[in-house]
């Protein structure tokens, strides 16, 4: 999705591999500037466009040279690894005024990302983590964007004051320091140094108290480490507070639901479950974890009913988790048949 006010992006692949797999790649990002906003904004802006456009071409590139999860590469679990692999080896920027005045900024970047690096991410047991990591990520830029395009629009309409004008615009001077922060503490948790990247998503929350998707990141944080008690505080504040535009409701009571069942709150964790399938009810997961639950609370009938509709719904990509959910399927007709007798 392109914001208006990203007039283009040009990025061309000039991929080569050495002997040691390391990929190279030139990346553009373009941003349009208008007088309320710094250089240095405008600039991050474009960087976060380059960026963002250089881990999809490292994906067209991975996935166009190997083939996994039988013969089905999933672009987005590619990228999302990539995310945390690319490093900028350089960087400049330009800038350039059209005849009404618009300033345009492209940031140029070099990048450089080892190819089996990335393959080898692709096989992490956190892999479903990482992915859903980077989507946030991604979902706090749209956000942003689409922030700051409404905002010129109101310029452009002569619908907003300039003095809160300016205020929405220091604003948005602090989303792309989140957004920077967001990121490091993405690579961070990938190289396991959580420490460090507890730090940045508390600082997050710090410039953003009420971001019901640095709750939602921090509390898929706290869960992955293991801090259950921490985790749920942060889901409750996001369901408490849950809005229309918060995109990720179905992957917000799954992940309640399975930080409750460490808390030994199976039956509230059915509940999440419940809701998260009232979002989608075509929700996978949910459906297993759910039949999970039923299953140690002795509701057969229901467990073997999510089970099988579980398996009816698995994709080509999953189903590597076919065999146990047959074994689930299998005891929940061994007990039901066991109740008959």
């Amino acid at each position: 999705m392109k914001s208006v006010f990203f007039l283009f992006v040009v990025f061309w692949l000039n991929f080569s591999v050495c002997s040691a797999e390391i990929l190279k790649l030139q990346s553009t990002g373009e941003y349009t500037m208008s007088k309320y906003e710094t250089l240095d904004f405008a600039q991050q802006c474009a960087l976060i466009e380059a960026e963002k456009n250089a881990v999809e071409s490292v994906g067209v590139y991975v996935r166009s040279i190997t083939q996994v999860k039988n013969s089905v590469v999933i672009f987005d679990e590619i990228i999302s690894v990539a995310c945390n692999l690319v490093k900028i080896v350089q960087k400049t920027f330009t800038q350039n005024i059209d005849s009404a005045g618009n300033v345009f900024i492209r940031a140029n970047i070099f990048i450089e990302v080892d190819s089996d690096s990335v393959l080898q991410g692709l096989q992490r047991d956190d892999l479903a983590d990482i992915v859903q990591n980077y989507k946030i990520l991604q979902a706090k830029n749209i956000s942003m964007r689409n922030e700051i395009e409404h905002l010129k629009k109101l310029v452009s309409d002569g619908k907003i004051d300039k003095k809160i004008l300016q205020e929405n615009f220091n604003s948005a001077d602090k989303q792309v320091i989140a957004h920077q922060l967001h990121k490091e503490a993405l690579t961070l948790e990938y190289v396991k140094n959580y420490d460090a990247a507890l730090k940045n998503y508390n600082q997050i929350l710090v410039l953003f108290p009420q971001s019901l998707l640095g709750h939602f990141q921090r509390a898929i944080f706290f869960w992955k480490i293991k801090a259950y008690q921490k985790s749920l505080d942060d889901l409750n504040f996001v369901a408490a507070n849950l809005s229309d535009s918060f995109s990720f409701k179905k992957e917000l009571f799954l992940f309640r639901g399975l930080v409750k069942l460490p808390l030994r709150q199976d039956i509230s964790a059915v509940e999440d479950f419940s809701q998260s399938l009232h979002f989608d009810s075509n929700f996978t997961y949910a459906y297993v974890m759910r039949s999970a639950v039923y299953y140690s609370l002795q509701k057969y009938s229901q467990a073997y009913d999510d089970v099988t509709k579980a398996i009816s719904l698995l994709s080509s990509a999953d189903k590597n988790f076919l065999p146990s959910m047959k074994s689930l399927q299998v005891l929940c007709r061994t007990k039901l048949s066991e109740s008959k007798n």
